[in-house]
């Protein structure tokens, strides 16, 4: 079984074209026998048996070790275009001391270079979930699929197909298509944050309240959590906030009425500030979010830097 696929199956794209619906899901139906559990290629699904019978994970979002996409869905990607003419871009190399001597003051050095032009493609985070649809004594049915619902006449709906295909393809090594019952709005708000918001209060019982219930945290994660804290209630928010969709557990802290950071606990690998409109915002996926003005949100990455751009930014919205 092929571990990624370079373009969409032609099997896909004809059972799409017959489908009664605008609304698609990614997802496959699988037969797994009860004597299967160890098969590597169920490891994913954490399937367990227990007097006879089978538990697995509801839900999941894949690690990034898995392949490629699931990469991606994690960390995001950098989309070059080697189709487009190339631009001169700078690129900052350091300090340099004047004269070969710190003592007298140092400058930036930047170097001139044609590139490719690229879009930061940002994380997904999709994740997989597992629905039971049938169990006999010696086997199950179940349906695996990919937690967002694609309308077919969204202008990015190939790009979207492809990327969607290619996650479950490579985790489950199965994918087919089918039209879905529920109406894009009814599966968006299963997506929606629940948010607990609560004043600053004791540092041990403010962070029991932000991990309980996330899962998989690491000691180094939580660690990380800790850390991301106390810098936020140094800041002085008027309020830690709480938040629950799905998988995805957030957190961060919220300095005004227009200004309210967060960040995913168990891939903390950005964070998002947003604004006026946080609270519609806050019913969407990451992925929704992701297509939203620019004007509407902010995604920092944790790169060196990333605290002195968020103080400037609370700085000039507070």
């Amino acid at each position: 079984m092929k571990k990624n696929f370079r373009k969409t199956p032609e099997f896909i794209t004809n059972r799409i074209k017959v489908l009664n619906s605008d609304n698609v899901i990614i997802a496959t139906i699988i037969k797994i026998n009860k004597n299967q559990i160890e098969d590597l290629k169920f490891r994913n699904l954490n399937l367990q048996l227990t007097d006879n019978h089978i538990s697995f994970k509801n839900q999941y979002i894949p690690e990034n070790t898995v392949g490629l996409y699931s990469r991606k869905n994690i960390d995001g990607y950098k989309n070059v275009h080697k189709d487009q003419e190339k631009i001169r871009k700078l690129f900052y190399l350091g300090e340099r001391p004047y004269y070969g001597d710190w003592k007298k003051g140092s400058f930036p050095l930047y170097s001139s270079r044609e590139v490719y032009q690229s879009d930061d493609i940002p994380p997904r985070e999709l994740s997989i979930a597992t629905e039971l649809l049938e169990e006999t004594e010696n086997d199950l049915k179940v349906k695996v699929s990919v937690d967002i619902i694609l309308n077919r006449n969204d202008e990015n709906f190939d790009e979207e197909l492809f990327f969607v295909l290619n996650l479950l393809q490579e985790n489950i090594h199965s994918v087919n298509v089918f039209s879905s019952e529920t109406s894009r709005e009814e599966y968006l708000r299963t997506l929606s944050l629940t948010w607990d918001v609560f004043p600053p209060g004791e540092r041990n019982d403010d962070l029991e309240r932000i991990i309980k219930g996330s899962r998989n945290l690491t000691p180094k994660r939580v660690e990380e959590i800790q850390n991301k804290y106390d810098y936020l209630v140094a800041l002085n928010p008027v309020e830690i906030i709480s938040g629950l969709s799905g998988m995805r557990k957030y957190f961060g802290a919220k300095f005004s009425d227009n200004l309210v950071v967060f960040e995913n606990l168990n891939y903390g690998n950005a964070i998002y500030v947003l604004f006026e409109n946080w609270e519609e915002l806050s019913k969407m996926s990451r992925t929704e979010i992701q297509t939203r003005p620019a004007d509407e949100f902010i995604r920092i990455k944790h790169t060196p830097n990333w605290q002195q751009s968020l103080e400037r930014i609370i700085a000039g919205r507070k």
